[in-house]
């Protein structure tokens, strides 16, 4: 009696007999995932809700995946005598290996698709094939797992069994849903119905341009509210205020997308601490003038000025942004003729171990007039990260979006791995392979409103980086171009001279 009543407790997913006959309210014969979990109806493996339900985009809990999964594969001795309608069925699932102690400590959350793909590859007989790992430039969000996870996603993609979304994202973080997890079992069931992968040719840069366009639609700017928690004042008594996490939001993911493009690490974080400087530096610099060391006001607290000033002196300016996000954008470009000689803003944002950062924005006197100051050096957390350069644009794929005809070129060099005292020799030779374009680009070339180039070894972040632009002549970088570098006259620490060279080709996010 105790058994019966647990079968009709447990999962709630469905309450038709046969396939072409379905009295759910919520599913339609013509619904992707019907079949599957009308089988598992008929079956007796789920049941449905009091009022007539299925709710099929609902997710499904841990303990509920756990269970369906077990009576699935036939496991029946399940004691029932426990507190809960789930434990014996937890209990078995952890006896037979299904599930390991302390991988969950709530088997009454939501599951996740890597740890519902976790539970069916050990609970199932499935072939993985040996070249397993050649399938993941087909998995769109591959880049974005640990090894661990990555391995598990690949390892239950290929089986067949757990497939990815039309985007080609498999979403290992996302809520497993009661219709996902219907379909996946019941392929259990009846493995005639796996569908498994083919294999695709997929190029470097179609990968790289799925990701990106992955990534972006992630971490675009979207907030339009307020951006202000605390209004500042810009007259005494000052008050720095505060900005709205949202906006602050934006900010860092806009940080993120731009080191993902150049092929870095995006694990930052902005700090309470760092954005409270952040915020006082924005407001000295709409109070005594757009600076890295502006004076003191002889009205301003001097704890207020020292911590204002700690900022504006350990963060990249930026003046008539209308928000943070531009604000990146635009000192990413590093064109003007007073930036283009050492891209320093941009070097700051693309170091390789930043982690720790802090955002202020203040509006000042005149309605255009937005000071923004991003805190990117000095008393941060860094994370020491192994790099052999970094590009901007980077190679294989880069988008039209974050590059004009003005944008200066940059290779960042380890200076653990060249020596940056030997780099009278250095130069690059740009060519543009659609119709063979050359720009030759050396000492000579010192117009910082045309054709430039400049190796510059001074500490900003990392203090070796060639920086040159070709004259365009008004033209732009189209989707479809591609760009060979080359660069020569370098040298290693033990006097070897070397050769560096990369290609990418442009392409449009949108």
């Amino acid at each position: 009696m105790k058994k019966i009543a647990m079968l009709l407790i447990c999962l709630c997913l469905m309450t038709t007999v046969s396939y072409g006959f379905n009295d759910f309210i919520d599913v339609s014969d013509e619904d992707w995932f019907s079949y599957d979990v009308i089988q598992l109806k008929s079956q007796g493996y789920v049941s449905g809700f009091p009022d007539d339900t299925y709710r099929p985009n609902a997710n499904i809990s841990v303990e509920e995946f756990i269970t369906i999964t077990i009576k699935v594969v036939g496991e029946d001795e399940v004691i029932m005598d426990k507190k809960r309608w789930s434990d014996g069925f937890i209990q078995k699932s952890l006896d037979l290996g299904y599930v390991l102690e302390g991988e969950f400590d709530n088997y009454q959350r939501d599951i996740t698709r890597g740890e519902m793909s976790r539970i069916i590859l050990r609970a199932s007989n499935l072939d993985v094939p040996d070249n397993y790992l050649d399938y993941a430039g087909m998995i769109v969000d591959f880049n974005d797992m640990d090894s661990y996870w990555q391995d598990i996603s690949l390892r239950v993609f290929t089986t067949g069994i757990i497939g990815g979304y039309p985007d080609g994202t498999f979403s290992l973080n996302g809520n497993a849903t009661r219709a996902q997890a219907a379909v996946v079992l019941n392929k259990l069931l009846e493995p005639d119905r796996i569908t498994l992968p083919v294999l695709t040719d997929k190029t470097d840069f179609d990968q790289r341009v799925a990701y990106l366009k992955h990534k972006w639609t992630i971490l675009k700017p979207t907030y339009e509210g307020n951006r202000f928690v605390i209004q500042p004042s810009i007259v005494a008594p000052y008050v720095a205020g505060s900005l709205e996490d949202l906006f602050i939001q934006d900010a860092l993911n806009t940080l993120k997308y731009v080191r993902i493009l150049s092929g870095l690490s995006d694990d930052i974080y902005v700090s309470e601490t760092a954005n409270t400087a952040a915020q006082h530096g924005a407001l000295l610099n709409a109070v005594a003038g757009f600076s890295h060391t502006p004076d003191q006001p002889a009205d301003m607290d001097n704890d207020f000025y020292q911590l204002a000033y700690d900022a504006t002196s350990s963060s990249n300016l930026a003046m008539g942004s209308r928000n943070l996000s531009q604000a990146i954008r635009y000192l990413m470009e590093d064109a003007d003729e007073s930036n283009i000689d050492r891209v320093g803003h941009r070097r700051w944002f693309l170091l390789p171990k930043l982690n720790e950062v802090g955002f202020g924005h203040v509006k000042g006197v005149e309605s255009w007039r937005y000071f923004s100051t991003m805190k990117v050096f000095r008393n941060l957390t860094t994370v020491e990260r192994d790099y052999d350069y970094v590009l901007w644009p980077n190679e294989i794929a880069f988008p039209t979006e974050f590059v004009s005809t003005d944008t200066p070129w940059s290779i960042i060099l380890n200076p653990a791995q060249y020596d940056r005292s030997k780099t009278s020799e250095i130069s690059v030779t740009l060519t543009r392979v659609n119709d063979n374009t050359v720009w030759q680009l050396g000492w000579d070339d010192t117009d910082k409103l045309g054709q430039y180039f400049n190796v510059e070894t001074n500490y900003y972040a990392i203090p070796y980086c060639i920086i040159f632009r070709p004259l365009m002549n008004g033209q732009t970088y189209k989707s479809g171009e591609i760009y060979k570098v080359e660069v020569s006259g370098l040298y290693t620490h033990s006097g070897q001279e070397t050769s560096f060279e990369y290609a990418l080709e442009f392409f449009d996010l949108d």
